[in-house]
């Protein structure tokens, strides 16, 4: 059993009070942000025994005073920035299994959730005036709150041997959970959010004496479709890696 406790405090920075723009986004400086602060505890638990091992971890953050940006109007590019209370919780499971000296598979899950405090735009009838507009204060995903994850992993050594051999899959979930003004950054997420993908690997190596290896792998073999929540970016598709590495 492994319980941690942790205290965190950042105070607002130069750019959080003086920025006039931020990726898809108009802001106007605040000198008023209060410092956030975050309570983290988590518990985890660790072991193995007849050929399993296992790791498990549990979190949770408490959140004052987070400075969010929050749209000030529909469909527009300005941001309000203020400060909001709420939490961040989840967790963390690994678990292996060696089939025999040369078989091992491995599992590893990851969730996460969480809710902030921000500001809708309520012009008409929010209870919340700020620099001359109404707002209606709303509890919602963090900015980029990260998928359900699944990884899975067998890997194959032969005992004795100098070459080794991994295939992977990993099961990305949809990230709908969405900040406010995660809903208005059309340039990083989709209208209904990042989509769930899957991403097949092959990797296998080879040591040629104590100082030299040969790494040949495929990365997205189905050569699919996906974007990393919150990155922009479309990942690659299909792809072949060779490297070739020498300790001197």
């Amino acid at each position: 059993m492994l319980p941690k406790e942790q205290r965190r405090f950042r105070p607002p920075s130069l750019y959080d009070l003086t920025s006039t723009d931020e990726t898809s986004a108009v802001e106007k400086p605040d000198t008023s942000l209060d410092p956030e602060n975050f309570l983290q505890a988590e518990v985890g638990l660790r072991g193995q025994a007849d050929g399993w091992s296992w790791s498990m971890s549990a979190y949770r953050t408490w959140i004052e005073d987070m400075i969010i940006r929050s749209p000030i109007e529909s469909g527009q590019s300005a941001v309000l920035k203020a400060n909001g209370d709420g939490f961040i919780q989840g967790l963390e499971v690994e678990i292996g299994y060696d089939w025999s000296l040369s078989w091992r598979s491995e599992i590893r899950l990851s969730w996460m959730d969480g809710e902030v405090d921000q500001m809708l735009d309520d012009n008409a009838t929010g209870p919340v005036a700020i620099g001359g507009r109404n707002y209606t204060p709303v509890g919602r995903a963090p900015d980029r709150l990260m998928p359900s994850q699944a990884e899975f992993l067998t890997r194959y050594a032969p005992e004795g041997l100098s070459w080794w051999a991994e295939f992977s899959l990993l099961a990305v979930g949809k990230a709908d959970d969405l900040s406010l003004k995660d809903e208005t950054d059309k340039s990083r997420i989709p209208e209904e959010g990042t989509p769930s993908y899957a991403i097949i690997g092959l990797r296998g190596g080879r040591d040629f004496g104590e100082r030299t290896t040969l790494t040949l792998a495929v990365e997205n073999l189905g050569d699919a479709d996906f974007r990393v929540h919150g990155s922009g970016v479309n990942g690659p598709g299909r792809n072949f890696i060779f490297s070739l590495s020498h300790s001197f």
